[in-house]
């Protein structure tokens, strides 16, 4: 097994400010941005990785936080997609509902999220939602997240996004990319390779958790079934950043991600943000039939 690795315990500055907020935050805490809202109630939800959203199936995540910063748990929330039709003067039209899907971890993490505080995540729930959405076009849509945690009504959240013909970066059914001689090795070994870029605890993103650890699991659980590349974000300034390469030809930014790769060196799935090891196990199985459960 091929296995590098960026064991470095990073703190990491501020991320840059998000675009012109939609409205003042009056917690006190983060600004309300593109990908970003706050309820008359004082949750918060931020969209992860938006710009993964594509026509089909899509990994729709995000975060509920508390009006005073804290992540919250077993949140019944209900969402609904509208899509705003430029032919029927910006018409808003649901699409789908569902109920969110709280992200699950086996175990216990600690990790340092972009704004310098350290979370502790699992063994449970974390505060992050995802769901399989399939959208049916591009263009513009709204998401509306409504619903209560514990005793206290969420009030309604309203997001705009966009989806996309295809999701930003590399995707399923590309080939990838020997973008440096370590690739290639792995590619060029005649079983699936799993590359995941991110560093052991710290957390670049709005939205994100522990899934450098969980990757470095699934390596360590099924080493003997696929070539595993860890790449890590260089901290050489105020702003973390991975090599050029990994943006230019992987199409990776600042949430971390993992992508599995077949023995013909084609992309067949693509992880961000955050996943429980039970769902990048499944990624991995869909490669191997016969890998067999192993947590």
């Amino acid at each position: 097994m091929r296995l590098t690795s960026a064991r470095t315990f990073f703190i990491v500055a501020l991320l840059a400010a998000l675009a012109a907020a939609c409205g003042d935050d009056s917690s006190g805490g983060e600004p309300d941005g593109p990908d970003r809202a706050t309820s008359t109630s004082g949750f918060h939800v931020t969209i992860a990785a938006p710009e993964q959203l594509e026509i089909g199936p899509s990994r729709f995540v995000f975060a509920l936080d508390d009006p005073r910063q804290r992540p919250v748990l077993n949140a019944r929330a209900h969402v609904k997609f509208y899509f705003i039709d430029p032919k029927a003067n910006n018409r808003k039209t649901i699409k789908s509902s569902v109920d969110a899907a709280q992200v699950s971890l086996e175990k216990r993490y600690s990790f340092t999220r972009d704004d310098g505080e350290t979370v502790t995540m699992g063994p449970g729930e974390t505060g992050v939602y995802a769901n399989e959405i399939a959208f049916d076009q591009p263009g513009d849509w709204v998401v509306e997240i409504t619903g209560a945690a514990g005793t206290a009504n969420l009030g309604m959240m309203e997001v705009a996004f966009a989806v996309g013909e295809v999701a930003a970066g590399l995707q399923k059914g590309a080939l990838a990319p020997v973008s440096i001689p370590e690739i290639g090795g792995a590619l060029s070994a005649g079983r699936p390779t799993v590359i995941t870029f991110g560093n052991l605890g710290a957390c670049y993103s709005a939205v994100c958790g522990p899934l450098t650890e969980v990757a470095h699991e699934l390596a360590d659980a099924h080493a003997d079934e696929a070539e595993y590349l860890f790449f890590g974000f260089a901290t050489d300034d105020a702003s973390p950043a991975l090599p050029t390469w990994a943006t230019t030809d992987w199409g990776v930014g600042l949430d971390q991600a993992v992508f599995f790769i077949d023995a013909d060196g084609v992309v067949r799935g693509r992880v961000e943000t955050i996943a429980s090891y039970a769902e990048l196990e499944a990624h991995l199985a869909a490669l191997l039939p016969q890998v067999r459960a192993s947590y």
